[in-house]
């Protein structure tokens, strides 16, 4: 009988100890620096992927805002290269959870995503509704590889 795989983040963050998880949502953590990283273990996103992913974001907004704040606000680091789908609900709620944060609560998101052009132009949808509605919160910014984007913003393995 094959063996089942347990819920566990993948490349590049596979050696990453956990910190937040849902086996049908995926993974977050706080890596120091204001830097705060997901990475999505499903395909299609939901409401409830969204919920989870905007709830871990406010926890480790709420835990680590003091020294989110000394960096500028948060550094989002996204991994949504699984997504190949998601529902208007799940774009509406995570539109909602950015635009009811406090100004200045981040200096910059990325998005890590395979060629999905859907996701794309919802990504650049959503970089103007952030721009316009979250009161000029930080830029979004379009990426496609995970290791590339660790490198460029010096985000290390996080500790517990």
């Amino acid at each position: 009988m094959p063996s089942i795989r347990p819920h566990e983040p993948t490349l590049p963050f596979s050696a990453w100890p956990v910190q937040c998880s849902d086996p049908d949502v995926g993974f977050a953590w706080y890596a120091g620096r204001g830097v705060i990283v997901t990475q999505v273990s499903v395909n299609h996103g939901t409401a409830h992927a969204s919920t989870v992913l905007s709830d871990w974001i406010d926890q480790l907004l709420a835990t680590h805002e003091a020294d989110i704040a000394q960096f500028g606000g948060m550094l989002g680091i996204h991994d949504w290269r699984r997504v190949l789908k998601y529902d208007r609900d799940a774009r509406k709620i995570w539109v909602d959870r950015i635009n009811q944060r406090p100004k200045g609560y981040l200096r910059k998101a990325v998005v890590i995503i395979a060629d999905n052009a859907l996701l794309k132009m919802a990504i650049a949808g959503a970089n103007l509704l952030v721009a316009v509605g979250a009161r000029g919160q930080g830029q979004i910014e379009i990426a496609t590889n995970a290791y590339e984007v660790l490198r460029k913003y010096q985000v290390a393995l996080p500790s517990r």
